[in-house]
């Protein structure tokens, strides 16, 4: 049970990566490159955090809550950042010089 659990997680992982990196590409046209390589940097930096309190969160809450800690923190950025996303896009878009449209 626990790989089909990964196996979902990590392809929902990579559906919501993809529809990011596609979303930065189309606004940011010319300076694409550069807007994948900080959002790369942005990932690798979270990456690189995790293993720094990982062990502490695991130890004091145990496996059961310390997980569901960070899925209740995933749910609670999840669930409303495409709904943000999709009100307040243009808005956002409209702010940056970069942005092609």
């Amino acid at each position: 049970m626990p790989n089909i659990g990964v196996v979902i997680f990590a392809a929902g992982t990579m559906g919501c990566l993809q529809g990011m990196q596609m979303y930065i590409v189309d606004c940011y046209t010319t300076y694409a490159a550069s807007a994948m390589s900080a959002c790369a940097l942005l990932r690798s930096l979270a990456g690189f955090g995790f293993p720094l309190f990982a062990p502490y969160l695991y130890s004091d809450l145990g496996y059961g809550w310390g997980t569901s800690v960070l899925a209740f923190i995933s749910i609670a950025i999840g669930i409303p950042a495409p709904i943000i996303f999709w009100k307040y896009g243009a808005q956002l878009r409209a702010m940056s010089t970069y942005a092609s449209g």
